[in-house]
């Protein structure tokens, strides 16, 4: 068990399982009672590319790694800068390991709601089995 878990105050202990306990019963389950381990499929991350200008607006001069990569500021006799592909998609629980900030983006009804639900189920199911003293050191959604 980690030290700092195992230094813990038992009242304290116990609360923080109580609380655990009451947020995973809550979170377990969709709001029509369909079990949220049921239904859930892991969704996949993008990274998405900041476009250098927004359509519309003034062309500004080459950023120092548009010139580095060769490109030409759009122009008469020029054609316009086609965008880079995006990245390919990764697991999402490789994105939580390595992206400092995170944005879920997506129609109405896309899941957004129902990912972080998961993601707090997950992370709630890790920290009891920590504190009970029988879990890997980090959550994998």
């Amino acid at each position: 068990m980690h030290p700092t878990l195992a230094s813990l105050d038992p009242d304290l202990k116990h609360r923080l399982l109580a609380y655990l306990e009451a947020r995973i019963e809550k979170w377990k389950n969709l709001p029509d009672g369909t079990p949220l381990q049921e239904v859930f499929v892991l969704l996949q991350a993008q990274e998405r590319v900041r476009p250098t200008y927004r359509e519309g607006e003034p062309r500004l001069p080459l950023t120092p790694e548009e010139f580095a990569e060769g490109r030409m500021p759009p122009g008469p006799g020029r054609p316009e800068a086609r965008p880079k592909p995006p990245p390919p998609p990764v697991e999402l629980a490789q994105a939580l390991r390595e992206a400092h900030h995170l944005v879920l983006l997506g129609e109405p009804g896309a899941g957004k709601t129902t990912i972080l639900q998961y993601l707090a189920l997950t992370f709630a199911r890790a920290a009891r089995a920590r504190l009970q003293g029988d879990a890997p050191p980090a959550p994998t959604p």
